[in-house]
């Protein structure tokens, strides 16, 4: 491809890492659910808690470190920026608290479904909120896929509650997040700066109740909840290194990495139950992201033969 070349043709060794970056924070993120699991003594909310405060922890050492609290002054001090945070923020804190209910209540299926079918959800909200066109491949992908989630609410006679939460709130935390126009990694600070509050409250009150880790003795706890931020702000850190190397096609491609784990690890590690619906249902989903990615794949592949006529990735 050669949007993976420099000018010579030869490899782009920053293409190379930004693919590198990519598929390593798709991986810990298929993987993260197991990682959740090794916490399932503990209630959810307190898991939620310390993500907020270690992730907070992690990404300020990192801000200062890296000498980027001049943005994020900036930030604080204008007015719609902070209002956008606030609302990145909550969409953020849904999602993670879908993801958990997922993870503690043994539906994987439903947390694998809701990212499989987030880039869809949020070509549909870009239409309905931005106005943003909907190709036509991109119409039959979200039938095909609608026709997929209605056979399963005939079926079960209930609706995939955790799967679309999760799809919508990610889709809606995009959207909101290139309307910020603030660098990665001084947005997702100021998110985590935003959630800290929460988090510090119910980490407090837990303690005070007898229901925290960080007083009882517990290192191995403690240990976990805290490597659980620590791998939150460093796959949020990666996944910004690695989408300002490669080209967006290429990234949204790599994102199903992490469902496709997630499935892997209900049906095969957790022994989760499929009915014949769900099978029929992620299939009609896998045929939706064929549909509407396989322009973008024969777009790459055509380019392959053409190295050396230019750069497709900015370094930024």
């Amino acid at each position: 491809m050669d949007g993976m070349r420099d000018e010579k043709g030869g490899r782009d060794p920053d293409s190379a890492r930004g693919i590198t970056f990519s598929v390593l924070v798709y991986v810990i993120w298929g993987a993260m659910p197991a990682y959740w699991r090794l916490l399932g003594h503990i209630v959810p909310a307190t898991i939620l808690a310390h993500r907020a405060i270690w992730s907070f922890v992690c990404l300020g050492i990192i801000i200062v470190l890296t000498r980027r609290m001049a943005p994020v002054r900036a930030a604080l001090g204008d007015k719609r920026k902070l209002g956008l945070l606030l609302v990145a923020s909550a969409a953020l804190l849904v999602q993670w608290v879908a993801y958990m209910v997922a993870v503690d209540t043994r539906h994987l299926l439903d947390l694998s479904l809701g990212y499989y079918i987030f880039p869809l959800v949020a070509a549909l909200l870009g239409r309905l909120v931005l106005g943003e066109a909907i190709t036509r491949r991109q119409g039959i992908a979200l039938a095909l896929a609608g026709i997929g989630v209605l056979a399963k609410i005939i079926e079960h006679r209930s609706v995939p509650i955790l799967a679309l939460v999760l799809a919508v709130s990610f889709s809606l935390y995009g959207m909101v997040k290139r309307r910020i126009g603030l660098e990665p990694l001084s947005a997702v600070f100021l998110e985590s700066l935003i959630l800290l509050p929460l988090g510090l409250g119910y980490a407090a009150y837990a303690e005070a109740a007898g229901r925290g880790y960080l007083s009882v003795g517990d290192m191995r706890s403690t240990f976990l909840l805290i490597g659980g931020g620590v791998l939150t702000a460093l796959t949020l850190v990666l996944f910004a290194a690695g989408a300002r190397r490669i080209p967006m096609f290429l990234l949204g491609l790599l994102q199903y990495i992490s469902p496709t784990m997630v499935l892997l690890l209900g049906l095969v590690v957790y022994g989760e139950a499929v009915a014949t619906v769900d099978w029929i249902l992620f299939g009609l989903v896998w045929l939706a992201i064929l549909v509407s990615t396989l322009p973008g794949i024969k777009a790459v592949s055509g380019r392959s033969g053409r190295a050396g006529q230019g750069r497709l990735v900015d370094k930024g």
